[in-house]
């Protein structure tokens, strides 16, 4: 079991680390298309990009959580999946994509599962 949870957190760490950066270069894009605005437009552009910054959360935490359980800190990768549980289920009541929060969850509660399983048959 230890062996499928470091494979998870390697996962992990490759794909919120991919949407993190795809995340990241959307957000330079969108102070480019403000360039040549007007000063209430570009404001307007900054506060867009502002709000888009909340979006690097998910991937962030993903990827400190992952970190955390290469490195056999397995309560702390729990205690950031819970986290990350809670902030499925706010976005499972503000989001208009269902399926895809639904989806994060299971995938996150499995995660959850396969840490305390690992974590129980392990050799001290």
């Amino acid at each position: 079991m230890k062996t499928v949870f470091k494979v998870w957190n390697i996962l992990i760490i490759a794909f919120w680390g991919i949407m993190g950066l795809i995340l990241l270069l959307g957000l330079l894009g969108i102070g480019s298309l403000v360039d040549g605005a007007s000063a209430r437009e570009q404001a307007l552009g900054g506060a867009v990009s502002l709000i888009a910054l909340f979006a690097l959360v998910t991937p962030v935490v993903n990827v400190i959580m992952g970190i955390s359980g290469l490195r056999g800190k397995i309560g702390t990768a729990t205690k950031i999946a819970y986290v990350l549980l809670a902030l499925d289920a706010v976005n499972l009541i503000v989001s208009d994509n269902k399926g895809m929060t639904i989806l994060r969850m299971i995938v996150t509660i499995g995660y959850v599962i396969t840490a305390k399983k690992s974590d129980t048959y392990a050799v001290y």
